[in-house]
């Protein structure tokens, strides 16, 4: 039987659900160790790259989160009922 979905990891593994890369956790007197492996994108390169698109993701959220905040402000004094979470 073939399932759409990724198995079962074991405890301390993470599997990336765009490139496949698998990577393992764990916690040593170090602080926090992780191990990439798998059939992913993962090179000696990958944790530098992953690290650039993190931050490049963040900036773009804080952005766009205030050009929400600007667009909101220009409704505020109409009644209307923002949701949001």
């Amino acid at each position: 039987m073939h399932f759409l979905y990724p198995g079962i990891r074991p405890i301390g593994q993470v599997e990336c659900a765009f490139c496949g890369t698998v990577a393992e956790i764990k916690f040593s007197g170090k602080g926090v160790e992780v191990r990439y492996f798998g059939k992913g994108l993962y090179d000696k390169g990958f944790p530098k790259r992953l690290a650039e698109w993190h931050r490049v993701t963040m900036d773009s959220f804080i952005r766009e989160k205030g050009d929400m905040k600007r667009m909101l402000e220009r409704y505020k004094n109409i009644d209307v009922k923002v949701i949001s979470k």
